[in-house]
Formats: C-alpha cells, structure tokens, sequence
C-alpha cells in the first residue's frame, strides 16, 4: 500500500513535529532543513547557500523517487503558502493526504522568537499568511464570491 501525505504550513508550524508524531519505523520523511543537516550544516535552519543548494537537489531526487513508489509511506514537509501551488505539488508527488500545520501566525511568530530565529523569519509567516488567505480570497472573488471585510484568520 502506498500513503504519500504533504504536511505543510508556514515556518514554526510544527510540520517536522507533525512528521515525526505520524511516522513509524521504515516511513520516509523528506525534510528540506534534515536535508541541510546531512549535506554537513551545522545549523537547524538559515543554512549556508552550498548546504541550501544541496538540500534543494536532494529533496527533488526523493520526491521523484516518492512520484514512483508503490509500496511505503512517505511524509513530505514544505511550506506551499500559495493553494495553486501545494495542489500542483502534491499532484506532481502523488500526495495521497494533504496535512496543514496552521496554529496561527502568532504562535509561529512567537516560536520563531522562542528559537532564536532570524527576524526575516517573521517576515517569512507573514507572507505564508498572506499568500494562503489572499489566494483563497481571489479566487472566491473570480468565482463570484462577494468581497467581505473580515480579519486575517492566521494572524489574528
């Protein structure tokens, strides 16, 4: 049987948690910042362009292999703020299950100060939010959607 699940959400949303807390012994989990960390980063996170570069290839040749698996589970972590693009993802690996890590921009903000991450960090959620709800916002306008005053939903 084969179970590929995209488990995405904005930085500090507990998507590696998540993976983790699913896994079972033998699962895959494709994680960009473990990727780094094997290519010889010595940092969780911001990694060094040439450890970057390297978690990028390695995180496109497992997720080819997880396109063509047929027996096995596969969890694979992105952000995919923008809607289009997390369906196109997870229809290029063949996602059998979509998990989304949202506790809400402030708690990731909060974590991300909690960790010591870098401010651009923030600045990172931020646009995570803004990309997912805009998205979803236009859409349901060019749908016919009425337009409606409401409150960010992650940042709130």
């Amino acid at each position: 049987m084969r179970k590929v699940a995209l488990i995405y959400g904005p930085p500090c949303s507990g998507k590696t948690t998540q993976a983790r807390t699913l896994a079972r012994p033998g699962d895959l989990i494709i994680d960009w910042d473990l990727l780094a960390q094997e290519a010889g980063s010595p940092r969780d996170h911001d990694h060094e362009q040439r450890f970057a570069v390297a978690a990028s290839r390695e995180r496109m040749r497992l997720e080819d292999y997880v396109t063509h698996m047929t027996n096995g589970t596969a969890y694979i972590i992105r952000t995919l703020g923008d809607p289009d693009e997390r369906e196109q993802a997870a229809a290029r690996i063949g996602a059998t299950e979509l998990i989304r890590c949202d506790p809400g921009g402030a708690e990731c903000i909060r974590r991300a100060h909690d960790l010591g991450r870098r401010p651009t960090t923030d600045e990172l959620i931020i646009r995570w939010y803004a990309q997912d709800w805009g998205s979803r916002a236009l859409t349901h306008r060019r749908t016919g959607g009425a337009a409606q005053r409401t409150a960010h939903p992650g940042l709130a």
